[in-house]
């Protein structure tokens, strides 16, 4: 709920003050938090139940983002029908979603042009850049060692997110 600081106020509170949020979201994850809620199933097509999850780590030339918009696409409900195989690859129990935005909050070693507190969008697949579909024919979109998040990767559908290939895939 938002309170408006009253005049009359002797104390002002700014806890809902939105002019903050970036810093405020920037140092979300250093406060030594270790688990997260995520959307889990354990079995195609059962049920999808919160749990409580380890935060993944960003890894090298990746990055960890705090998640702040997800979106439910048809795809998903494929890949939890199991109609995917790259699921069936990953193994279960999964964490779904793939349409996502979120607050880089940790950068991983190697990464240069992607820092804490860029607002990201992350493209449904993450391109290697060194295969010949992304150097020679510049088409990402079928690259030969591409990752999905949702698919190939847990997914968006929690709290933070590992993504690799920050500097190439995402957009700030």
């Amino acid at each position: 709920m938002y309170r408006r600081n009253s005049p009359k106020s002797k104390r002002n509170d700014t806890s809902n003050d939105r002019s903050n949020d970036k810093n405020n979201d920037k140092n979300k994850n250093n406060n030594n938090k270790t688990m997260m809620r995520a959307a889990v199933y354990e079995k195609f097509g059962g049920p999808i139940q919160i749990r409580n999850i380890p935060i993944p780590t960003p890894p090298p030339n990746g990055v960890l983002i705090q998640v702040k918009a997800t979106g439910v696409c048809r795809s998903d409900w494929h890949g939890w029908k199991g109609h995917d195989s790259d699921i069936h690859t990953h193994g279960l129990p999964f964490v779904p979603g793939h349409e996502v935005s979120g607050i880089v909050v940790q950068v991983g070693e190697g990464t240069k042009r992607i820092k804490v507190g860029d607002y990201v969008v992350i493209p449904f697949i993450l391109s290697c850049g060194t295969c010949d579909q992304c150097c020679v024919y510049n088409q990402p979109t079928v690259c030969e060692q591409q990752q999905q998040p949702g698919f190939t990767m847990l997914g968006s559908f929690c709290e933070y997110l590992a993504i690799p290939r920050a500097d190439r895939n995402l957009r700030v």
